[in-house]
């Protein structure tokens, strides 16, 4: 955990550690329910391999993701009020976020607009904090607006790797290697949905499968684990701050 850091801000980091926590059990929990697996289906004239779960992932862990989410952008935006308050007394607070920016852009005037009478020492600290943040900061700022609006869906996807047990003669063994059907890797898996990989007798393919999302302007899926890499990068973007941060007036 970041050091030094006001209370209220060092609250919101301490509150979306313990969503995050909650989340990973939120995780385990689906997953030991849902079961996802690959079966045989010789159902029809040409054997296949489907998808199959027993149960959908559901609305709760979306709702998980949004509360550690919504804590990790009240950690920054507290962050930027009080370096806000400490330039101008009577600073807006109700006008002042963290100024996330362009992505690959110095912060621009619109970006500083709400933080009047900014000190050039403040304004770098600023800088510092979203170079430390990186990328990670624009996956939340995207995250945070997207669960404004409606729940974030997970989805089961399918790896980018897959395992096989092959059995050559009677001896078996087993082989990893990039997923034959890799179309497939970014595309959500309802049960019954059949995986392109031909039926062998002496192949038997052990896909592994993961809990992802889709994240707005982005591309590509997410896994949960995401939010610890984004958790991890806000804590030095606040380190950069923290030097910077006053006391916002009660």
């Amino acid at each position: 955990m970041t050091t030094n850091l006001p209370e209220d801000v060092y609250a919101k980091l301490d509150r979306a550690a313990g969503h995050l926590a909650e989340l990973a059990r939120v995780e385990q929990d689906l997953l030991a329910a849902a079961r996802p697996r690959v079966e045989l289906d010789q159902r029809g004239e040409q054997p296949c391999y489907r998808f199959r779960r027993d149960a959908p992932p559901g609305q709760v862990i979306g709702a998980a993701i949004g509360d550690v989410v919504h804590n990790l952008r009240c950690a920054l935006d507290y962050s930027a009020c009080r370096l806000a308050t400490r330039h101008c007394a009577a600073a807006d607070l109700t006008k002042v976020q963290f100024p996330f920016g362009s992505e690959d852009e110095c912060l621009r005037s619109r970006d500083l607009r709400a933080f009047s009478g900014i000190s050039t020492d403040g304004r770098d600290r600023l800088e510092r904090a979203r170079t430390a943040g990186g990328r990670a900061l624009h996956l939340l700022r995207a995250l945070s607006n997207q669960d404004k609006h409606r729940l974030i869906v997970t989805h089961f996807f399918q790896t980018e790797e897959a395992g096989f047990t092959v059995d050559l003669a009677g001896a078996e063994g087993t082989v990893t290697a990039p997923a034959l059907d890799m179309w497939k890797v970014n595309v959500p898996l309802e049960d019954g949905d059949v995986l392109a990989v031909g039926h062998h007798a002496r192949f038997t393919p052990n896909f592994a499968f993961m809990l992802s999302f889709s994240i707005d302007g982005f591309h590509g899926t997410y896994r949960l684990s995401v939010l610890s890499a984004i958790q991890a990068k806000v804590h030095e973007a606040l380190s950069e701050l923290a030097p910077a941060m006053g006391s916002i007036p009660k």
